[in-house]
């Protein structure tokens, strides 16, 4: 068989190899409360990121920063929900992660106590931010129901604060409930979690006793980009000259270049 007959069979073999695609893994997750300022243990970190906190605030309490103890500095996303009857909520975030993070360390204002939840991820890229929601002083309801559409498989956290004394701990659709430390807040709170569901439309409803006002701020984060890039056997030149080929990725799609 001649070579410039192997090449291209080659070239796809190794185009079908490749990951057909990359997803988020969700190592642990861990819930506490805090005080600010104040540093809290989580769970040992395995994972590279993308790390997601998630936090409720006593309304009169404000969190303003995050850093971990193996030296991650964490995004405060700039939009979050506010509400006078549910508290203050936030999420921020840290892309490639350093891993063994065994405390998180809280900056912000206020007498009030903050419920948090850490999520250690893994990804082969160290993740990116794909979307948030964030609704403040929403109307009374026993269903609070963030919702957003995510770009596709990732992983969608989602949490809501609203008046003491209605939780149920139950939350509808892909969502998994992860239960609360409620200690010392005064306010209540209820966190969730979606990994590599199919994306697109995508609500948290969560259950409460009784109809009141709420707040929430859902976010989905994703794989980061990758670039394509060229490589294989030849380009213009290479083995067996004019006939050499390349093949270039393009997300989940292959493509040989002759």
């Amino acid at each position: 068989m001649r070579l410039r007959t192997i090449l291209p069979l080659l070239g796809l073999l190794l185009c079908c190899a490749m990951p057909a695609g990359a997803t988020i893994t969700l190592n642990h997750v861990t819930a506490q409360h805090t005080t600010f300022p104040n540093t809290r243990t989580v769970t040992t970190s395995t994972g590279n990121g993308p790390y997601v906190i998630t936090m409720v605030v006593d309304a009169g309490s404000t969190l303003a920063g995050c850093t971990d103890s193996a030296g991650n500095t964490y995004t405060l996303n700039a939009t979050s929900g506010s509400d006078s009857g549910g508290g203050n909520v936030y999420v921020c975030y840290k892309f490639s992660a350093t891993s063994g993070v065994t405390t998180v360390s809280f900056t912000g204002t206020g007498a009030g106590v903050g419920s948090f939840q850490f999520y250690d991820c893994s990804s082969s890229t160290g993740g990116a931010l794909d979307t948030i929601t964030a609704l403040s002083s929403q109307t009374a309801s026993s269903t609070p129901n963030p919702n957003l559409t995510a770009a596709g498989a990732g992983i969608v956290v989602a949490a809501v604060g609203f008046t003491a004394g209605n939780n149920t701990g139950g939350v509808a659709g892909p969502f998994t409930y992860d239960t609360p430390d409620l200690t010392g807040l005064v306010h209540l709170a209820e966190f969730a979690h979606d990994v590599n569901g199919a994306g697109g439309s995508l609500t948290a409803t969560f259950t409460n006793s009784s109809s009141v006002t709420w707040a929430s701020v859902i976010i989905s984060f994703k794989e980061a980009s990758v670039s394509s890039g060229g490589g294989g056997f030849g380009g213009k030149g290479g083995i067996g000259g004019k006939a050499g080929f390349g093949f270039v990725a393009k997300g989940k799609k292959c493509e040989l270049c002759f």
